[in-house]
């Protein structure tokens, strides 16, 4: 661990590691480049990056994998119920996105949803978006809904009850749409409701850090590591001993943004389907799901969000890609503004790891 005060500190290494590409024949050689460029405090674990895996594509010559790989039957199942989309809307029809945003919302919340669309979800080039619920039993909400989804055409539900203990159910519908209608979308972002995201930042990263051809085996996020399962009934994230015996849950993604390659959202579906329900979501589907995966590594993503005091002091804050988790609508309005009075860095590379391939395109 390298704990870092000083007020610009340039840190490089350079690593060359030999990875087998996933679904291409022949070895590619990734040379990993950490270069920080630090303006504020920060705890920095270069441990974390070691074993980074992730390919980017350098041509559209290989086709993205989609449901025809699925069995016929599982379009009408989400791990262990009978599942239908009860609200759908085919936003990828004759599109390539670059970009597909799921947004987890609840149905209640139809003032972040507003927020959003009036601000980092607006109408972008290459980019759709989709705000993803369950079933209400509040006849008055559910008739909203319908209007909203009326006017805007960017909700997607299912046949579950929207609940705290059906988020699993929620995350797994968006890696069915991605899998069976949207499998052509470059990168998958996966973010809450209460998330402000750097969206004109985040497209020269997803176009100039990583490749505007999408990538294989990654997964990106801010990942917790030795998170012990909690047994204590004061708390609403109780697991019982039947529920997961284990100890310490695997390394995991909190699932307010979570950055996916359609390989992996196709890989961890597949899994989810023969593995046995877990309601804690962000535990199950990135950590459960993803320790019985070869050769998908969790990447940090911590670097390029923000902490409170940055958000509370943007004038100060460093080229970021997402807001902390549980911003108020106005705290996404304001930081959506400085967004917009900024220029947009045409690279924020040095944030985080890249790689610079040799050998066979992806």
């Amino acid at each position: 661990m390298v704990y870092l005060r000083m007020r610009q500190v340039r840190l490089k290494l350079v690593v060359k590691i030999p990875i087998l590409a996933l679904g291409i024949l022949g070895i590619a050689f990734v040379t990993i480049n950490v270069l920080h460029l630090y303006h504020c405090s920060i705890t920095f674990d270069i441990n974390s990056y070691e074993n980074v895996t992730y390919l980017l594509r350098k041509s559209n010559s290989h086709p993205l994998p989609g449901g025809d790989l699925l069995p016929e039957v599982d379009y009408k199942t989400l791990v262990n119920i009978n599942f239908t989309f009860t609200t759908f809307n085919l936003i990828c029809e004759n599109t390539t996105p670059l970009l597909l945003i799921l947004v987890h919302s609840a149905p209640k919340n139809f003032a972040k949803r507003i927020v959003i669309r009036e601000t980092w979800g607006k109408s972008e080039e290459n980019v759709k978006i989709l705000f993803l619920l369950g079933t209400t039993d509040d006849i008055k909400i559910e008739k909203t809904l319908q209007q909203e989804n009326y006017a805007h055409n960017d909700l997607l539900r299912g046949n579950f009850l929207d609940s705290y203990k059906n988020l699993t159910y929620k995350h797994l519908m968006g890696l069915k749409y991605v899998i069976y209608h949207c499998s052509q979308a470059k990168y998958i972002l996966k973010v809450d409701d209460d998330v402000c995201v750097n969206l004109p930042t985040l497209k020269n990263f997803l176009i100039r850090d990583l490749s505007p051809y999408g990538a294989t085996n990654l997964l990106m996020c801010n990942v917790v590591r030795n998170y012990k399962a909690l047994r204590s009934y004061r708390t609403k994230w109780r697991v019982t001993r039947e529920e997961y015996k284990e100890k310490f849950y695997p390394p995991f993604c909190l699932g307010w943004c979570i950055l996916y390659s359609p390989d992996v959202v196709l890989r961890i579906y597949a899994e989810a389907q023969r593995t046995r329900f877990f309601w804690v979501d962000d535990v199950f589907v990135t950590g459960v799901l993803v320790s019985k995966l070869d050769s998908i590594i969790h990447t940090d993503i911590s670097p390029l969000t923000l902490s409170l005091m940055e958000i509370l002091h943007p004038d100060k804050c460093r080229p970021f890609l997402f807001g902390r988790a549980d911003m108020s609508e106005s705290g996404i309005r304001s930081l959506w503004k400085d967004i917009q009075d900024n220029p947009v860095p045409q690279s924020v590379s040095n944030r985080l790891i890249t790689g610079s391939y040799r050998g066979r395109s992806t």
